[in-house]
Parts: structure tokens; C-alpha cells; sequence
């Protein structure tokens, strides 16, 4: 079999992707990322007075009024893989529970934002191998 590719150049490889090039993030490092994108989106449409630390509690906290309001609605975008837009009632659940934290009122477009920046996507749960681009660069 091996007589078949003599001579013959490799021009692709294929991997199969299944922790062949990565693997997957813990759990906690996941909610880390998603605790300082969410934080950090929200903190850049807030006042300096208004601004929420970029803490696990005040992501609890976040998510803890959010899901006061709309059960569902976290856990829905955590698992939507799809870009989507935040309906009209998802982000008028997201105001809702700012107001309970006492803060501003944003509009639906910083809602859905918002909502977005809370999505763990498939590239917060995966990291790369240390050693994935130089074995490609090596292969290559």
C-alpha cells in the first residue's frame, strides 16, 4: 500500500477534529471567559458610576436577575449555536432585570448586545493544543 504513494507529493491532511487539534475547556474556565466579555460589553454602555466589576458575583448577579425574568433565556442562548437576533421580549426581559440591579435602561439593540457577548460559543469551550500550529507548520 505504502509502494501505491511513492513518489507522490502530500498536498492534505485531514483531521478529524475531535480533540485531535483541541480539547475542551473546563467548565469554570468557560463562565470565566463569559463573565469578561458579558461584564466587559455591558461596563462599555454604562456610566463609570454604573459599572459592574468584572467578578464571578457580578456575573451571578447578572444572570441571577436575568433569568428572573426569562428562565429560559440563558439557558437557550448557551446552547444556540446559530447567530441569532434576541427577540423583541428577550431583550425587554434583559432591561427589566438591569432596572432590578439598578441600573440604567438600555436600548433593544444593546440588549441583544448584551445577549450576544453572553453566548458561550464553540471557540470558548475548546482550546487549541500547545503544540497544534507548530505540528501544522511542521506538517505543512
Amino acid at each position: 500500500m505504502l509502494s501505491d504513494l511513492k513518489g507522490r507529493k502530500i498536498r492534505c491532511i485531514l483531521f478529524d477534529l475531535g480533540d485531535t487539534l483541541w480539547t475542551q475547556r473546563d467548565e469554570n474556565a468557560v463562565h470565566q471567559i463569559v463573565t469578561q466579555r458579558g461584564i466587559g460589553f455591558l461596563n462599555g454602555h454604562l456610566e463609570p458610576q454604573d459599572r459592574l466589576e468584572k467578578t464571578t458575583k457580578s456575573y451571578q448577579q447578572l444572570k441571577a436577575a436575568i433569568d428572573a425574568k426569562d428562565p429560559e433565556l440563558l439557558e437557550t442562548i448557551y446552547h444556540t449555536t446559530l447567530d441569532t437576533t434576541a427577540s423583541p421580549s428577550q431583550t425587554a426581559a434583559v432591561q427589566e432585570a438591569l432596572a432590578d440591579l439598578n441600573l440604567p435602561r438600555l436600548d433593544h439593540t444593546t440588549c441583544s448586545g448584551l445577549l450576544e457577548a453572553l453566548r458561550i460559543s464553540r471557540t470558548d469551550k475548546r482550546v487549541l493544543f500547545d503544540d497544534t500550529h507548530s505540528t501544522l507548520i511542521e506538517l505543512q
